[in-house]
């Protein structure tokens, strides 16, 4: 867990470092309280104030509020067999974002669905109001709106309504390698839909949602009214556990590629990872109220979009700054990337996918080998290529891993050196209390007695009882007794 938390902070750091530094000169309260702050060692979070969106990283400017963003990592942005294709370029990115306005009850009034792509943001959809796409070989974007599902077609860059239903969706997720898609209604009721959009069943677990997103391994986070997140899985419904009690305001985000299990998750102002196992993890960066984004689009890692105060602003290497991220990690990141888009076609693939692009793939991976799509146990073959790619993808994720934790010991021994006060302060770690009623004491001296009052019979290994035996009729020596002399 400490892995991903790990993972998803250094991409977050992607979006602190690039911030330019304020004008002294013109230096708010808020930024010289803030300061004072972290110089004093009373604070251990990394803020994201304004300062972090500064004119030069907008790359659109709105009217209206944008409420959210998805950036789709698959074929439309990273298509393999592209001879151009350079993730490097964020113009060439193909976004999508939606935007709102919020009336005095706090509902959203739908100001339409948005494609930026070569710098020129165009509306296809007036009431969309959210978007999703799978990490696959595909080019396919799904858009929610309030007549039902729509679907993008990028060479008319356009969107076309997509199967038969009318619902009036706010959320909508996609799984990765099938083509089930999720849809949370108005009325807070979430659907399954397949069969290209014709059939929908209603899940009955999950009981008045208000936001809904997929992690990479499709397990499926929502909120409801009471703002505590849950995870949907094959084990049920589970509570997420750990996080603040009451909280003001809550967001589920998408989650960066690297991130495979888990989602990050906003409480008031600070940033969490909550997991599929029920449990969450806090990060190290929190905001400023007046600097909390409207809209997260970290899915890319390394070129992440924020919505703040109706603009939509880049972050990481994308700005253009010169960034803290070394070389190497940018390329084992890109590769990490490429590998599971193509580790989601050969899983197309090995599910019965035989469009004439997914079939390419495979044969391309297997020319290297005597391997053809003939072989009687081909799918045996793809299932151990897959494999190899996800050992190959751990790998680099330890090499990363041990970088970040390297440079970690490294920036503590010499804060050891210059600030030992700052350093405890930071090594803290934030107390965790039940929510449940204290035990009394009796109760807890009667368990701590059972445990370990109780006689244990220990099975030990048969081996011993061999050797035992084997020994048996040795005679033992008659003891020395030693007398000091007078």
């Amino acid at each position: 867990m400490k892995q991903l938390n790990t993972f998803s902070l250094f991409l977050l750091i992607g979006f602190a470092v690039t911030a330019p530094a304020p004008d002294k000169s013109k230096e708010s309260k808020e930024s010289v309280e803030s300061k004072e702050s972290k110089e004093s060692g009373e604070n251990d979070q990394i803020t994201v104030t304004k300062h972090f969106f500064p004119d030069s990283y907008i790359v659109y400017r709105g009217k209206h509020e944008i409420v959210n963003i998805i950036v789709p990592l698959n074929s439309l942005n990273f298509d393999d067999d592209a001879e151009d294709n350079d993730t490097n370029d964020d113009s060439e990115t193909t976004i999508f974002f939606v935007e709102a306005d919020e009336d005095a009850a706090g509902n959203k009034i739908d100001k339409g669905l948005y494609v930026l792509k070569d710098g020129k943001a165009k509306k296809i959809l007036d009431n969309g109001r959210d978007a999703a796409a799978s990490s696959d070989d595909s080019k396919d974007v799904f858009f929610g709106a309030k007549d039902g599902i729509y679907k993008y077609d990028p060479k008319e860059t356009k969107a076309v309504k997509y199967g038969t239903l009318t619902d009036s969706i706010i959320g909508i997720a996609k799984e990765n390698a099938t083509d089930v898609i999720y849809i949370l209604t108005e009325d807070h009721d979430l659907y399954k839909v397949t069969e290209e959009g014709q059939k929908k069943v209603k899940i009955d677990d999950v009981v008045g949602a208000r936001e809904i997103v997929l992690d990479n391994s499709n397990n499926l986070y929502f909120y409801g009214v009471n703002k505590k997140p849950y995870v949907v899985n094959a084990d049920g419904v589970k509570k997420i556990e750990g996080l603040p009690e009451n909280p003001t305001s809550v967001r589920l985000i998408k989650p960066p590629f690297l991130l495979e299990n888990g989602v990050p998750f906003t409480s008031n102002n600070v940033a969490y990872l909550i997991y599929p196992n029920g449990t969450s993890e806090r990060t190290d960066f929190d905001f400023k109220s007046n600097a909390k984004p409207s809209a997260y689009g970290m899915e890319a890692a390394l070129i992440q979009y924020y919505g703040y105060h109706a603009k939509l602003s880049t972050a990481g290497r994308a700005t253009g700054q010169s960034s803290a991220i070394p070389a190497w990690r940018i390329r084992i990141e890109e590769r990490i990337a490429k590998v599971r888009a193509l580790i989601g076609r050969l899983i197309c693939y090995r599910s019965g996918n035989t469009r004439p692009r997914i079939v390419r793939t495979v044969r391309m991976e297997f020319a290297r080998t005597n391997v053809s799509l003939s072989h009687l146990e081909l799918m045996q073959k793809v299932t151990e290529l897959i494999d190899d790619l996800k050992q190959r993808i751990a790998a680099w994720g330890k090499r990363i891993r041990r970088y970040t934790e390297r440079l970690t010991r490294f920036n503590q021994n010499c804060l050891f050196q210059s600030d030992q006060k700052r350093l405890y302060k930071l090594l803290e770690r934030p107390m965790v209390s039940g929510t449940g009623p204290a035990p009394n004491q009796a109760d807890m001296v009667a368990f701590w007695c059972g445990l370990w009052s109780e006689p244990v019979n220990h099975s030990e290994g048969s081996w011993t009882e061999v050797v035992a035996s084997q020994f048996a009729g040795i005679i033992p020596m008659d003891p020395v007794i030693i007398t000091p002399t007078t």
